[in-house]
């Protein structure tokens, strides 16, 4: 139901798709409208003619287009409004901000006003839908939820964290793509709305200064304390002197360049108003060699990119054989899929960052687990415990991993929030738990590899994660199938 914008400015387009509109039972009388209440306050914003101004488009013929297509061909129409010049080379940054504007806000405003104008708009499920999509673009989550339970009326009555695995199976073989659409975004403002109201009540931090994270030595660490002290726990922790364990040489600049040199990867760009998980970017395409060699050379076209999260497995099998992975992560559920499997060979994986570049505020993806070993640099990380994220502003715009507003240059907020904040050296191991939220800022020049990771300790928050993700993925569907056989035989 979505139409993706491909290109900036999007072209221009007079004529609407047509789609096949499922009646609503729920609207059946005109007389009755749910959106009263947000037609008085969208009236304030934009005057009190706004609702018998003509749009352009025929509403009685097709569904109007959705408000982040809407959105951009209005920034094509209005060319002032979002300027060529801008920096950034992600469509979906631009549009981000251009939504905060106060014309945009007013053109968001009069679409719905004119779609709502219409009363036979109200019996079509798919003009809730589009509706949603315009109060979610205003940030009027509550109004985007109800317009999005309108949509979906009727498609399932049970909560998706309700179903098993075989119901889940039956919802997904017995929807269309359409319904499935409906739900995902049903979920995902259902959850935007629950974290507004969670931000609400007060945060009980008992804490006058930033938080610290025990460092343990790895030689009296136990494979087993570590599970039961730390990762059951959800408790972070830093281990000590594990290095020589984990790699057999030294991963110099030299070393890097002979085995992956030729490699090429995309770098990263953080951008502030960028929607992308961690505010990451892609932006170039490079060898690893030159990267390496702009690092070195203090090249400023270099200086903000970052290698991150860069597969070994899949990307460079060569320099994967160069490392072993850390013995506490070796009960990995999801190394025990097949090969083919969803994650199955994402980690370990490789970053590479200059000084100064820092990857956003954000939290790993499908309550995994995460661990981070320093080979070369120092790594400044700000984190926080799972229950802090409603007071974090969160935003849950392309995915269920949110992007954050809140303020990280603000020292006396973070402490309130109950951040740790520890700095890693070469050859320590960071292990965070699920759901925590965490920013890296890059001290040094710095080497890293990393992994997440599934165990008895999140099985069942990654599950629910996966259903979700499910919906519109059918690998993230076989996934959820994948780590139950193994669930049902590790246990």
């Amino acid at each position: 139901m979505c139409e993706y914008i491909t290109e900036w400015p999007p072209p221009d387009s007079s004529d609407s798709a047509e789609v096949d509109l499922v009646a609503d039972p729920t609207c059946q009388d005109q007389a009755w409208n749910p959106y009263l209440e947000d037609m008085v306050r969208l009236k304030d914003m934009t005057g009190p003619d706004s609702a018998n101004k003509k749009s352009k488009l025929d509403w009685d013929d097709a569904i109007p287009d959705n408000a982040r297509l809407s959105l951009a061909k209005w920034a094509r129409q209005n060319q002032g409004l979002a300027s060529k010049s801008d920096p950034s080379t992600h469509v979906k940054t631009r549009l981000n901000r251009l939504k905060k504007t106060h014309s945009a806000v007013q053109f968001l405003a009069q679409q719905i006003l004119t779609i709502l104008a219409n009363g036979n708009c109200h019996r079509s499920k798919a003009t809730h839908f589009m509706i949603a999509s315009y109060f979610h673009e205003l940030g009027w989550y509550d109004s985007a939820l109800k317009a999005i339970q309108l949509a979906s009326a009727g498609t399932w009555k049970k909560p998706l964290g309700d179903l098993d695995r075989n119901e889940f199976g039956m919802l997904v073989e017995n929807t269309s793509d359409e319904e499935r659409e409906v739900l995902w975004w049903h979920e995902k403002l259902r959850l935007q709305c629950q974290m507004r109201a969670k931000a609400r009540d007060r945060l009980d931090v008992k804490v006058t200064a930033q938080r610290q994270v025990a460092r343990v030595d790895g030689k009296d660490l136990s494979v087993a304390t570590f599970r039961q002290d730390f990762v059951r726990a959800q408790k972070p922790v830093i281990i000590t002197r594990t290095l020589s364990r984990c790699v057999k040489e030294s991963w110099t600049w030299d070393l890097i360049r002979t085995v992956a040199g030729q490699k090429e990867v995309v770098l990263k760009r953080w951008e502030k108003d960028s929607l992308e998980w961690a505010r990451l970017e892609p932006s170039v395409t490079s060898t690893v060699d030159n990267f390496i060699t702009g690092i070195q050379q203090r090249d400023e076209k270099v200086m903000s990119l970052y290698l991150f999260d860069w597969s070994l497995p899949l990307f460079c099998p060569e320099l994967n054989r160069l490392f072993e992975m850390p013995e506490y992560f070796r009960h990995d559920y999801l190394k025990m899929t097949p090969d083919h499997a969803l994650y199955r060979q994402s980690w370990p994986s490789l970053f590479i960052a200059p000084k100064g570049v820092r990857g956003g505020l954000h939290i790993d993806a499908f309550a995994s687990n995460f661990w981070m070993m320093l080979l070369q640099g120092r790594k400044k990380w700000t984190f926080f415990d799972p229950e802090v994220v409603p007071h974090l502003k969160p935003c849950y715009d392309e995915s269920f991993d949110p992007v954050f507003d809140q303020d990280m240059e603000d020292s006396a907020k973070l402490t309130a929030l109950g951040a740790f904040e520890i700095i890693l050296e070469p050859g320590e191991i960071l292990f965070v738990p699920r759901g925590s939220p965490h920013q890296v800022d890059n001290l040094e020049d710095s080497v890293a590899v990393s992994g997440n990771f599934v165990d008895d300790s999140n099985f069942e928050e990654t599950i629910q994660h996966l259903k979700i993700n499910g919906l519109l993925d059918p690998r993230a569907l076989d996934l959820l199938n994948e780590l139950s056989t193994v669930h049902s035989k590790v246990k």
